[in-house]
């Protein structure tokens, strides 16, 4: 739906079109006919529509600069140059500060971001403590080296799809300062899982479980 308004400012005046929009994607989509089915579109419906409207209801004018937004970049460690990739779902462009807003849909109800990072992680029990998601910073990240925009001008959230809320990457107004925690804790991890001598276990059994690299952690 908003592959098609790329650039363009989005406000009130175009609410009409954004719903049209959607329900023709979704009727192109979600075509089957099955009574179960039809309970399955109507939800999807009502959530997407509200989401929407919550963009649209903004106070902030923004126009979307990116939708599923494929990058890669080196990141620097210990001498090597590790790539990384990702996919964003979506980047607005807030048109009174200048600043970009990185957004990812969510659909489930995983954890995110937890509330309260601390200034300065160093061991890898911390890291899986006060971090939940390295999803958003390392989006931040990409986006900052690909395009040279400063940090102190990138937010970044979490949709939440069935909550109807928004779940913001910072708290404090120095965006800097966290970034640069968030990419010191990526380096505590990637050190842990490049020591040989450090064994890989796993943290959590019901999150590991839908992990394709199970079977490759310890007890």
């Amino acid at each position: 739906t908003l592959s098609t308004l790329v650039g363009l400012k989005i406000d009130r005046s175009i609410e009409a079109i954004l719903m049209k929009n959607l329900k023709l994607s979704i009727d192109r989509h979600l075509c089957r006919r099955t009574g179960d089915f039809y309970l399955f579109r109507r939800i999807v419906e009502r959530r997407l529509a509200r989401c929407l409207k919550g963009d649209i209801g903004k106070a902030e004018p923004f126009c979307v600069y990116a939708v599923e937004w494929s990058l890669e970049e080196d990141l620097p460690f210990d001498g090597r140059a590790i790539r990384i990739t990702g996919k964003i779902d979506r980047i607005d462009y807030l048109l009174r500060t200048g600043e970009y807003l990185i957004i990812d849909y969510k659909t489930g109800q995983g954890r995110t971001n937890k509330r309260k990072i601390k200034s300065r992680l160093t061991k890898v029990e911390e890291v899986r403590e006060h971090v939940a998601s390295f999803q958003l910073p390392l989006y931040v990240y990409l986006f900052h080296k690909r395009t040279g925009v400063e940090v102190e001008r990138i937010d970044a959230r979490f949709l939440l799809l069935r909550e109807g809320r928004e779940e913001p990457l910072y708290e404090a107004s120095d965006r800097t300062e966290m970034l640069s925690t968030y990419m010191d804790a990526v380096s505590v991890l990637l050190r842990h899982m490049f020591d040989p001598k450090e064994p890989i276990k796993r943290w959590d059994e019901e999150a590991c479980q839908g992990c394709e690299f199970s079977d490759l952690c310890g007890p």
